[in-house]
């Protein structure tokens, strides 16, 4: 069953889904099959988080990252700086404490919602498919990014749930010398 649709504000922080998949729309586990992107990639990701002020997480991709990132010294790369040194949204209704400092627990959608109308810049998902799927079935997504890598994976689970039905707006297709394709996305209706 999918959770109501909220209906949040026109005038909020903008919530973008940036996701890695292969060409099967396989998208777990993408440290173990993702190769490095291309230097012009790395430089658009770098682009939009310097406009991100919060990443926003499922419990699963949390404790995958609190795992590995929190041990990264300062300065080891632009990445583990950029997830070391950004609140976290975690929605949950299971973790209670987060030992990751900078941690913030939202125990629902309407928590999300609420993030969404607070002043900011962007707050961009990392990984959390099952948070996707619940954030896209009730309209909180305003950008899909989505990285194509140019391989197949040959299993896993579909990218949204089978139920779900949203038409998109393609707002820019890049491709890299590498393969790999950038797919920007907005709900229609949504904000581009």
């Amino acid at each position: 069953m999918r959770p109501p649709r909220l209906s949040p504000a026109t005038d909020v922080r903008r919530l973008i889904a940036n996701l890695d998949l292969s060409v099967d729309g396989v998208t777990e586990n993408p440290a173990g099959w993702m190769p490095v992107r291309h230097p012009d990639a790395d430089a658009f990701v770098q682009d939009v988080m310097r406009h991100t002020d919060t990443l926003l997480l499922g419990r699963t991709t949390y404790e995958h990252l609190a795992a590995h990132w929190p041990t990264q010294p300062p300065g080891s790369s632009w990445i583990a700086d950029f997830v070391n040194g950004t609140p976290r949204a975690v929605v949950s209704r299971t973790l209670k404490e987060p030992a990751w400092v900078g941690t913030t627990v939202l125990p629902d959608l309407e928590g999300v919602a609420a993030l969404k109308q607070q002043d900011g810049g962007h707050i961009v998902t990392l990984g959390s498919v099952t948070l996707l799927g619940a954030l896209a079935g009730a309209g909180l997504i305003d950008e899909y990014q989505l990285w194509l890598h140019p391989l197949l994976h040959g299993g896993g689970h579909p990218l949204f749930p089978t139920d779900l039905k949203q038409s998109l707006t393609l707002l820019e297709a890049r491709s890299f010398p590498d393969g790999l394709l950038l797919l920007r996305y907005a709900p229609q209706g949504g904000t581009p």
